[in-house]
């Protein structure tokens, strides 16, 4: 082993060993030994190190001057051959086997067996965390044993001291994390039954030898003398048909009222002990019904989790174990036990963007332990793609103090639904935006209004009339891309294939004083709102370019369509065509918001296609749509 020391602020003064750490004060147990300043003795179980070969216990004592501590002494022990010396020479009589064991389950020490290798099986862990120590039987492998178990004192933080390990580790095998130690021993229960059967076999051999001798007496002695050995025979074959509650009524001070009691008392011990048997065969048959009973639950259960959808998860929070189920890893896109079930996990997998707030909600969970818990956050997948979950749990297991025990939850996948709910968010602040700017434009457009008809009642200036009529053609313009954009928001209709000439010329057919040519023809995948996207750029051109020519021009290149409006007005400044597209963005004399130009651009970009402007030299602006064509029928 190795022996070190350091000061009361944990920093190492001297060590048997290579110094390789210098601070130890944050470590737990320096701070087990240290007990928030009144020292006690801490008892830190390593477990199996590789690089001693051997289990390693830690044995930490506070160094004190009076009643201070002033510096912390520390001894790692490979106490594996001890541990084997002092159960080999155990005073324990009549055992088969003697196990020292973790309250976890692992086997720290057996004969033969490698430390930490292997578990106790699960009824005796569960009989463990019962806190019954009382013995009974138990069956393995079809073999049945009577167990005793007893909790080694030291391990249990009695007053004084404190026990306690690390985590696993890389020179650590399986360290214990706030486990104590018991030791069981294992008897045959056919040591038991065998010396009962034995003692049944001689008292049938002694009351046929009394029996036989009484016979030849009975001729000496008479019949008075015959009668008790008579009494004493019935009796016994009563016995030797399995009737332990039969007793011979012989009182005598002679050898014979002798041989009376001791008879009594054989056929008491042997009813006593029969009834023992009958009780613990009883037992085990209970016990038989309720592990079919279970089986069975565990069966059903499994077919409920290989239907649902959801993946499944639970805690002990006794063995702070977790448990995911195959389709809590399949969700996520990972083969079920593709990573260990525990929290760490859990936390590494959320997105960092919600990862301190759904840290926080399980802390203040785990910290309050309500019976129900929710949560809601992003999962990272395999294939790096993140998902959101609902996690949803329940505590259905609270012991008699009322502390949770058992824990079971399950994480749904909600991504569709937060998708359909952020494009809800997105299209009302549209629809937002866009009543906002309606009012703002029809009240602006209505003020003129009545201000030119004040005007005209006034003057009879005939010019009025005029911008009255302009004024309602805004509006109506207005009210008019108002009505696309609500259409557009509301319309999530799948895309269709649409005749792009025969949009056109139906289009230009409201334009009837405007010079518009169609040339070429194609198909693409479009909706209705596709008509809106065309009204919406011939009339752009008309109004902001004073444009009294258009021409539309559709060619295809592969699995592009392309469609072509080239006006001959007045063009776009350079300085604003990348904000012509801009919600809300407006400019010429008109003043108009350019909110179908807007609409242009998230109608198109919702067809996965494209739209932007060009210069038409000498003289104008081209607006170029391109959307994905379809095969000419």
């Amino acid at each position: 082993g190795e022996l070190f020391i350091t000061n009361k602020y944990g920093a190492l003064v001297a060590s048997t060993a290579k110094l390789t750490t210098f601070a130890h004060g944050h470590k737990y147990w320096w701070k087990g030994g240290y007990s928030d300043g009144d020292g006690a003795i801490f008892f830190d179980d390593r477990g199996y190190d590789d690089s001693v070969g051997g289990y390693v216990l830690g044995v930490v004592v506070p160094i004190k001057n009076g009643n201070d501590i002033v510096g912390i002494l520390k001894i790692n022990l490979n106490i594996l051959g001890s541990i084997g010396e002092i159960i080999s020479n155990s005073t324990i009589e009549n055992y088969e086997k003697l196990e020292l064991i973790r309250s976890g389950g692992l086997v720290v020490f057996e004969e033969g067996v490698e430390p930490l290798s292997i578990r106790v099986p699960t009824e005796l862990t569960e009989k463990i965390r019962s806190g019954d120590e009382a013995s009974y039987i138990f069956t393995e492998q079809g073999d049945k044993w009577i167990v005793g178990l007893s909790e080694i004192g030291l391990t249990s933080n009695i007053e004084g001291y404190n026990f306690g390990g690390s985590f696993e580790s890389i020179d650590h095998k399986k360290g214990n994390t706030g486990e104590s130690w018991y030791i069981i021993d294992y008897l045959p229960l056919s040591k038991i039954i065998i010396p009962v059967k034995h003692n049944l076999t001689k008292l049938l051999l002694i009351g046929f030898l009394l029996a036989s001798a009484l016979a030849i007496t009975a001729f000496i002695i008479g019949k008075q003398a015959a009668q008790p050995i008579k009494e004493l025979v019935r009796q016994t074959r009563q016995i030797s048909k399995g009737d332990f509650d039969s007793r011979v009524s012989i009182k005598r001070n002679d050898e014979i009222g002798l041989l009376a009691v001791s008879f009594n008392q054989m056929a008491k011990n042997l009813n006593d002990t029969t009834t023992s048997i009958d009780k613990l065969s009883l037992e085990i048959e209970e016990r038989k019904k309720v592990e079919e009973a279970l089986q069975k639950s565990e069966k059903e259960l499994q077919l409920t989790l290989d239907a649902t959808t959801d993946g499944i998860w639970t805690w002990n929070f006794k063995t702070d174990k977790l448990y995911f189920s195959p389709k809590y890893y399949t969700m996520l896109g990972y083969e079920p036990n593709e990573f260990e079930s525990n929290f760490e996990n859990w936390a590494k997998l959320i997105h960092p963007d919600d990862r301190e707030k759904a840290l926080a909600v399980a802390e203040r969970y785990l910290k309050m332990k309500p019976d129900l818990y929710k949560n809601e956050f992003r999962m990272i997948t395999k294939t790096g793609d993140y998902l959101w979950i609902h996690a949803y749990a329940r505590i259905v297991e609270r012991d008699e103090k009322g502390n949770a025990v058992y824990m079971i939850g399950n994480h749904q996948d909600i991504t569709e639904r937060k998708q359909a709910e952020e494009e809800l968010k997105i299209n009302r602040e549209r629809l937002k935006t866009a009543t906002s700017i309606l009012r703002h434009d029809i009240t602006n457009d209505l003020t003129v209004i009545k201000s030119a008809v004040d005007i005209y009642r006034e003057e009879r200036d005939e010019s009025m009339i005029d911008e009255i009529e302009k004024r309602v053609w805004k509006s109506m313009e207005t009210i008019q891309n108002q009505r696309d954009q609500v259409e557009f928001l509301d319309s999530h209709a799948e895309l269709d294939e649409y005749d792009i000439e025969q949009v056109a010329r139906d289009v230009i057919k409201n334009y009837p004083d405007i010079k518009i040519t169609v040339t070429g023809k194609s198909r693409a995948y479009a909706d209705k709102a596709i008509y809106s996207v065309f009204e919406n750029i011939i009339s752009n051109a008309i109004m902001h370019s004073k444009s009294t020519k258009l021409d539309i021009d559709i060619t295809c290149n592969n699995d592009i369509c392309e469609i072509r409006f080239t006006d001959y007005g007045i063009g776009i400044p350079d300085e604003i065509k990348d904000k012509i597209f801009d919600e809300g963005f407006h400019y010429g004399e008109s003043g108009h918001t350019g909110i179908g130009l807007y609409i242009v651009k998230c109608t198109v970009e919702e067809y996965d296609g494209d739209v932007f402007v060009e210069d038409n030299k000498p003289q104008g602006a081209v607006f170029v749509i391109r959307l994905k064509r379809t095969i000419e029928r």
